[in-house]
């Protein structure tokens, strides 16, 4: 943690540096739109540690950009993202695994996840009048991550199971590219859309606790049974998505 925190700071006071010495003009957009999780942050494959379960969420993005030279600048850039949690896929892998209690229900949850990144930016006029340009970005930073945790149970009969795990932060690295179509309505106002990939490093969730319980019979009844297990590891996850945003920015 203290590594990342280092970095961050280095790369805060270079953004300051780069911002305060260059007068090429500057940019300022927000946009927002689907975030599509991909590879093992979208896995739902149940018997792998590593499958974040996500669905498809939302995603909102904060930049501001400084061009050094017609074409290139440096931007600064924080965004936000949740995707929710697929309960359908858990109740599952659960009602597979766990002898006897075919029928799960689980509370909805939602993987949170915010990064503040910086790097480099190009924009290439597509028409002679300048109104498309075709824009890149290449990104990397410090991102912050919520775990969703779980919350389910199932009746069967008499017989009674739970399983509750606690929602956990992390902190890692991200990096981000992507490409898309700036319009411009006029010399101040323009309208922006964005295909971006997101991806982080294997973020570690310290002490993630999972406890199970199983409950058989009525209570004070010869057949009565209670049992509960509970584990403590670090997990790790990471997190990657395909985002697609529209939004607007401004220049001055």
């Amino acid at each position: 943690m203290k590594k990342i925190l280092l970095l961050f700071l280095t790369g805060m006071a270079l953004v300051s540096s780069v911002f305060s010495q260059s007068k090429k003009g500057n940019t300022l957009s927000v946009s927002l739109g689907p975030a599509f999780p991909i590879g093992k942050f979208a896995s739902k494959d149940f018997s792998d540690e590593s499958s974040g379960f996500a669905k498809p969420g939302g995603a909102v993005s904060l930049s501001f950009t400084k061009f050094l030279s017609e074409n290139f600048g440096v931007t600064l850039n924080a965004q936000a993202q949740h995707n929710p949690m697929d309960v359908h896929a858990l109740e599952s892998g659960f009602g597979k695994s766990l002898i006897g209690y075919p029928a799960w229900d689980f509370d909805k949850r939602s993987w949170l996840y915010g990064a503040v990144l910086f790097g480099g930016t190009g924009q290439f006029a597509i028409d002679k009048k300048n109104k498309f340009m075709l824009m890149t970005k290449a990104m990397a930073g410090i991102a912050f991550a919520k775990s969703p945790g779980m919350a389910g149970k199932s009746i069967n009969g008499t017989a009674l199971a739970s399983v509750e795990q606690n929602k956990v932060s992390a902190a890692g690295f991200t990096y981000s590219a992507g490409a898309g179509i700036n319009y411009s309505i006029n010399k101040f106002v323009f309208l922006t859309s964005a295909l971006t990939y997101n991806g982080t490093n294997k973020m570690t969730y310290k002490d993630v606790k999972t406890v199970i319980t199983s409950v058989q019979g009525t209570p004070g009844s010869p057949d009565y049974q209670a049992q509960q297990s509970m584990t403590t590891i670090d997990g790790k996850q990471t997190i990657s998505s395909v985002n697609l945003l529209f939004g607007i920015g401004f220049r001055f």
